[in-house]
């Protein structure tokens, strides 16, 4: 986080000079969460003027950096905090738990897990609908969403686009790049 303070510092209180949304970093737990969230926030706290604030999933101070963790995320330790340096990516499976979503602000699983279209043709009208309804459902709980391991073509890209999903999670960064471009 050194050299992001840097970066910060030399630009105005942004990451990216004349763009003033924050940059996310994605923290994935793959140890016990209440221990691994115990040292991360003792980290945090490092780096407080950097990075925004929450209370549960609301912001109270925005800064260039938000924090996302995901994997063994310590749900039950942040619903403690009055406020934290950080907010929860969870599994789209526990979009029916209010408690839990009072600290998630993206909701993502893996694409296989839904879905079986592969980008050729048409999406399938019923999965074109599931898409659309948890798209609808993450959006009225004012949350994001997002697909891990898509099919990563530009009619997968064109039809989470048009449904509305907040993240577009690719490989090809040059290939997603010149079709976003193409696509305005």
């Amino acid at each position: 986080l050194d050299p992001l303070r840097r970066i910060v510092a030399n630009n105005g209180g942004r990451v990216y000079s004349g763009y003033s949304a924050p940059i996310i970093l994605m923290v994935d737990f793959k140890t016990a969460g209440p221990e691994t969230y115990l040292k991360l926030k003792e980290v945090l706290a490092g780096y407080r003027d950097i990075l925004t604030v929450y209370q549960h999933d609301s912001v109270i101070e925005q800064k260039a950096v938000n924090i996302l963790i995901s994997g063994s995320a310590p749900v039950a330790a942040l619903l403690k905090e009055d406020s934290a340096l950080a907010t929860v990516d969870a599994d789209l499976r526990s979009m029916g738990d209010t408690l839990q979503a009072k600290v998630v602000t993206r909701y993502s699983s893996g694409w296989g897990a839904y879905f079986t279209w592969k980008g050729k043709g048409k999406m399938p009208e019923a999965q074109q609908q599931k898409l659309n309804a948890l798209v609808a459902q993450a959006h009225r709980m004012g949350k994001h969403i997002r697909f891990y391991h898509i099919p990563d073509k530009p009619a997968v890209w064109r039809t989470l686009k048009e449904a509305g999903v907040d993240w577009i999670n690719t490989d090809k960064l040059a290939a997603y790049s010149a079709f976003c471009k193409k696509s305005k």
